[in-house]
């Protein structure tokens, strides 16, 4: 028998975050324009959570999307 060795630094490799849910919505639907809570259900993601989880995209530069109001 052969057992498998895992080391925990790996498993952030195949690991789902919050973030990976996130973007996955935002790039399955780009025509569609969410609310914080529509994006949460979407993804699966506590409401509390979109807002820095968005912040943390904008700031890396991906996606590039404008929220409502701002820029106006």
């Amino acid at each position: 028998m052969i057992k498998p060795i895992v080391h925990e630094k790996y498993l952030k490799l195949y690991e789902e975050t919050a973030k990976n849910r996130v973007m996955k919505v935002l790039f399955k639907y780009p025509e569609k324009e969410f609310s914080l809570s529509d994006l949460a259900r979407g993804a699966g993601v506590a409401k509390a959570n979109i807002a820095g989880i968005l912040a943390d995209f904008q700031e890396a530069g991906i996606p590039e999307w404008m929220m409502e109001g701002e820029g106006e």
